[in-house]
């Protein structure tokens, strides 16, 4: 019998450097989003977290954000993306505005970085992409104009 997954909310594939740290103890540890939701985001990281502990998480490449904290649901080993670890958090007290905020321009700078490569046939990275967009078209989205 298969069982079939249940989510409250779409998660969007993104892979970004993301700074996942213990709630309130900042440190040098960063991982690798691979999927975000209005919900929460799952990460691949060099630490293993157990469920139910608070972590803080910072996007750098995401333009006015700020720390969002989290709760980890889950954690599970060898994920293959050159760190041991997989885990699963949910957001925690943040409006759904600010959430919104901050998936709508990981979204639009994915979008960009794929019009590039296919375009232009410029492979940027991640980094390189939000850096390009960030300085492109931030002002724009921020006052709500429509932007690619």
């Amino acid at each position: 019998m298969q069982t079939r997954e249940r989510r409250r909310y779409i998660r969007h594939p993104a892979r970004f450097p993301i700074h996942a740290y213990k709630a309130g103890h900042p440190d040098e540890t960063f991982s690798d989003l691979s999927d975000i939701s209005h919900g929460g985001l799952c990460c691949s990281t060099p630490r293993k977290y157990a469920a139910g502990e608070l972590v803080d998480v910072e996007i750098p490449l995401v333009a006015k954000q700020d720390t969002l904290h989290c709760e980890v649901v889950w954690t599970s080993e060898g994920t293959g993306g050159g760190y041991a670890y997989q885990c699963g958090m949910q957001f925690l007290g943040e409006s759904i505005r600010s959430h919104a905020y901050i998936l709508e321009q990981i979204c639009r700078i994915e979008v960009y970085r794929r019009s590039q490569l296919a375009e232009h046939g410029r492979d940027l990275s991640p980094h390189e992409a939000a850096q390009e967009w960030t300085a492109r078209c931030t002002k724009r989205f921020s006052s709500g104009d429509e932007v690619v």
